[in-house]
Order: C-alpha cells, then structure tokens, then sequence
C-alpha cells in the first residue's frame, strides 16, 4: 500500500518517499534527529528563504564568450535569480543569485550559433549572459516576478 501524504514545499500529493516528484524538495520525516532538516523548504535543490516561493527552474549555461561557458542550473523564484554550476565545470562552486530588485532590464541577446541567450542587467554591474531553452518564456517570467 503506498501513502500519499503532502510535500510541506509545495503542497502537492507525493508517495512516500524523500524527494517531492513536484518541486524536487528533499526531506524526511522517519526520525526527530531529521525533523529540522525536513523543515527546511527546498526547490530542487535551492534552499528558500521564508516567504520565498519557486517559480521556475532550468538548466543553463553562464556564457562568457563562445569558447567559455560553465553549465548549471537557473532558478527563479519571487525574491531571486539564482545559478548554480553542475560540479563538472572548471568552475564548479560558482554560485551567482542576484535579488529580484537588482534587476534593470532582461531581454533577448543573440548570436550566430545559439538563439536563446538572455542578458540580465543589475543594477550593480554584474550583467550576466545565460544560454537557456525558452528564452523568452524565461524573460517574461523574470519580468512579471520582478514586477510584483
């Protein structure tokens, strides 16, 4: 008999088991020594702020230039954008997140081999480029998080 019991992350029906198929939180409930752990919200594997809820999620790449790039993971979430590197990149504990507020502008930037770069503009100079699939559905969703 399986038991279905709610994800604490995103409120969605899951077997029992460790890991939301939903929003990819990791958590157990078999013991009191894990119960702080399990408390603790996750989306995938990025640990949310209180109050902080998860809107999308991809693979990615920083793109440098064209011969340099480090490929991760992209989270948006209504508070921030966050990369983080796979472990097999020259530099992978590259972690980079800007808040939402920190955002001036996302638009569409392209090149000639590859069509779904967006830039990110902050407002403290740190414009990054990420390769992305859907890039504009990224960008619009970037935007309306910013927006509210």
């Amino acid at each position: 008999m399986v038991k279905v019991l709610k994800c604490p992350n995103c409120h969605e029906s899951y077997d029992a088991n460790s890991t939301c198929e939903i929003c990819g939180s990791n958590f157990t409930m078999n013991n009191q020594s894990k119960l702080a752990e399990a408390e603790k919200r996750y989306f995938k594997k990025l640990l949310l702020n209180e109050d902080e809820q998860p809107i999308r999620f991809g693979v990615a790449n920083l793109y440098y230039r064209v011969t340099s790039s480090d490929g991760g993971k992209l989270y948006l979430t209504n508070q921030r954008l966050v990369f983080i590197a796979h472990k097999a990149n020259l530099n992978p504990n590259l972690h980079w997140e800007i808040a939402l507020k920190d955002i001036q502008n996302v638009t569409m930037k392209r090149n000639l081999i590859v069509s779904q770069h967006i830039l990110v503009e902050t407002d403290k100079d740190e414009d990054k480029i990420f390769v992305v699939y859907n890039g504009k559905k990224w960008i619009n969703e970037i935007l309306k998080a910013k927006s509210q």
